[in-house]
């Protein structure tokens, strides 16, 4: 029986290799075509890779066939087509996993799921309920998958995607679909009704999940919300405090600015914790309070460079930039996507600090601007690091075109400011003429108030900047400069013998 299966796979493979494309062996780039007798997995995946989009469903189902053995090689083949435009690919690789059927992929498929594609975080849970089927008899196996299941339900997602995490948690956990209270299949049930009921059954059976500590933060503050008793919703906020974790932020300011639906107790609450996360108070009801604490913490954000805070910066530009693509754009968003261009702006010394997994539409928001600031750094370093004049001068020279390309001269991108304080630093001290000149220059460039260096001594030069200073503090543009010296008297003559 098996040397016939064995047999009947090879015939399936040698078949699907008839499909590659024509020269596919002899082109240097693509790999020569693996012998299905010697490695049928091998063979079976390079299969899929060639095959065109409708042969895909055919080149899965041979690889399918060979069972938990095509378990490594898949999660393998998975990961390297993270993130790059090969999504149907990804998505056949995430099927061919949950078909499969095999315990071993749980952790890739959670990753999956925890992506920002909504098609593939749909296949994830649905091979997740494949792989967990009527396995949550003994919740201890499937307390962590229940958890990012149900989370699932209540991110940001379109309901069909969604609806994926419901029925996935109704595959693994048999209870659920015996207590329904309809006979309808789940998949014909309204999905905000399915999410409903499966928060109810979950909160009569919380031994399935993970103790509140361990919980999504999704889960914690929709039972900071919606907990049955002021207890669990407490411990749920107490939870979401400890946790330190951004991500809720946006979810509460959606709930904060509801006129109605949320109780004054819940408001509380939330307000509480916005400002126990941020550091920056909330206070005001509705819309407008939210927009104003919103641009606060903006401003926060832009003087936040560490890993955390550009996580979620840089998560919530994503967002923005896939509902300005996929959503009907409005001026809210296109505002929304300028202020958090800025904030990172701010917040990233150069291109280096791009995610590597950085969609193509936010990259290219980023790329340039920073690419232009971190240049105009590099200038000033060398600049600093020499007193040879003509190095010198040519640093300045770069600052010069840096501060000629289009990102330095949109204003509420905000480059000049972050070297503003820098220019007027070195231009206090620098004895040349010239160079203290070209610096002034650039001083009046960022702040719209012209800084005129041509004076011959350098005291003179220094009386011109601190008449520059008042004109600047008075458009609240913040630049220091040290106290300007006396001038220094003649020494008296000697008195005659």
């Amino acid at each position: 029986m098996r040397t016939c299966r064995t047999a009947l796979l090879l015939a399936c493979l040698l078949t699907l290799c008839a499909f590659l494309p024509p020269g596919y062996a002899q082109t240097d780039l693509a790999p020569p075509p693996v012998d299905p007798e010697k490695d049928p997995v091998g063979a079976a995946l390079q299969a899929l890779r060639a095959s065109e989009t409708s042969k895909m469903s055919k080149a899965r189902e041979v690889l399918v066939r060979l069972g938990k053995d095509a378990t490594p090689r898949i999660i393998e083949e998975l990961k390297q087509v993270r993130g790059t435009d090969q999504i149907l690919l990804a998505g056949q690789y995430i099927l061919a996993l949950g078909e499969i059927g095999d315990e071993a992929a749980t952790e890739v498929l959670l990753e999956e799921l925890a992506g920002s594609t909504q098609m593939l975080v749909y296949q994830a849970a649905t091979a997740l309920g494949a792989v967990w089927r009527n396995r949550g008899r003994v919740p201890a196996d499937v307390r962590e998958i229940n958890a990012r299941l149900l989370a699932l339900m209540h991110g940001d997602w379109p309901p069909i995607v969604y609806r994926s995490g419901g029925l996935a948690l109704i595959a693994i956990n048999g209870e659920i679909r015996r207590s329904l209270p309809t006979r309808r299949p789940p998949a014909g049930i309204r999905p905000e009704k399915l999410r409903e009921h499966i928060d109810d059954w979950f909160a009569k059976h919380p031994d399935s999940l993970p103790a509140m500590a361990e919980r999504p933060w999704q889960l914690n503050l929709n039972a900071m919300q919606h907990g049955a008793t002021q207890q669990i919703r407490r411990q749920a906020a107490e939870a979401l405090r400890q946790a330190q974790k951004f991500e809720p932020i946006d979810p509460i300011l959606r709930s904060l600015a509801q006129e109605d639906g949320v109780s004054q107790e819940v408001r509380q609450e939330l307000s509480r914790l916005l400002g126990d996360l941020t550091n920056i108070p909330f206070s005001g009801e509705g819309e407008a309070a939210v927009e104003a604490w919103r641009l606060s913490w903006f401003e926060e954000l832009k003087d936040k460079p560490d890993v955390t805070h550009v996580a979620y910066t840089w998560r919530a530009l994503e967002s923005a930039v896939s509902d300005y693509y996929q959503k009907e754009p409005d001026d809210k968003t296109v505002e929304f996507i300028k202020y958090l261009r800025a904030v990172l702006v701010h917040q990233l010394p150069g291109p280096e600090g791009i995610p590597d997994a950085a969609s193509q539409n936010a990259r290219r928001l980023i790329e340039a601007p920073v690419t232009v600031k971190h240049t105009i750094a590099e200038a000033y370093r060398t600049y600093e690091a020499t007193t040879e004049r003509l190095e010198r001068q040519k640093a300045l020279l770069t600052v010069t075109k840096q501060f000629n390309q289009p990102p330095a001269k949109e204003l509420d991108l905000g480059i000049g400011m972050q070297f503003l304080q820098r220019t007027a630093d070195l231009a206090y001290a620098e004895p040349d003429k010239d160079l203290a000149i070209t610096l002034g220059g650039f001083m009046g460039k960022i702040t719209g108030v012209p800084c005129d260096l041509d004076q011959p001594e350098l005291r003179q030069r220094r009386k011109a900047m601190h008449a520059w200073a008042k004109e600047v503090h008075a458009r609240d543009i913040a630049v220091k400069l040290p106290e300007l010296e006396p001038a220094s008297t003649p020494a008296p003559a000697p008195a005659p013998e």
